[in-house]
């Protein structure tokens, strides 16, 4: 009986390091973490990615992540061709948070919902995606956790009750369309 009650001694004190520790983690990112940024360039464009009036990138011709202190940014997006800049003033205060930035006012997204159609019982052809949301181009978008950009980038697998989506760029013309005519405009 008493074996018994200093294993249980010793497992909640082990629980209690193990959520001090994990407290300490999560909020050292939410209080001083960066902030990963995305820019999604189409195939045949060229950018010159700048921060805080410093050429980060000067030929960005591929979709690239990167990371942000936090705190006050000026982020700007030159297009190689039209020399149209697109320029976001950023206030990054959460290293837990993550935003895509549209290269230009044609470009838009949307969230679909894959999890059945790539995870579900009847496997990668079973099903059809699911449109979640259409998102305009004119601010930051929100990058949730389980977004990722094309197939190659998800997951073998997941847990029983995660959802997975694409964030899928189109122009924003296509945000008009009737949901079937945009899934089936879209290369999944």
């Amino acid at each position: 009986m008493e074996a018994s009650m200093n294993l249980r001694k010793v497992y909640l004190f082990i629980s209690l390091i193990a959520c001090i520790y994990l407290g300490v983690v999560v909020g050292g990112q939410l209080l001083f973490g960066d902030v990963e940024l995305y820019v999604i360039v189409p195939e045949g464009r060229t950018l010159e990615l700048s921060v805080d009036g410093e050429v980060r990138v000067a030929k960005l011709s591929a979709s690239t992540q990167f990371r942000l202190k936090q705190g006050d940014h000026v982020v700007a997006l030159k297009d190689e061709k039209s020399g149209k800049v697109r320029t976001y003033t950023l206030k990054l205060d959460n290293g837990l948070n993550a935003y895509v930035l549209p290269i230009d006012e044609r470009q838009c997204f949307v969230r679909l919902d894959v999890t059945d159609q790539w995870y579900g019982s009847r496997g990668r052809e079973g099903t059809a995606s699911i449109l979640v949301e259409h998102i305009g181009s004119q601010e930051p978008i929100s990058k949730k956790d389980r977004d990722y950009f094309n197939k190659a980038a998800l997951p073998g697998s997941i847990k029983r009750n995660n959802r997975v989506s694409l964030l899928k760029a189109i122009d924003c013309d296509a945000m008009n369309q009737d949901k079937d005519t945009l899934l089936a405009g879209l290369e999944l």
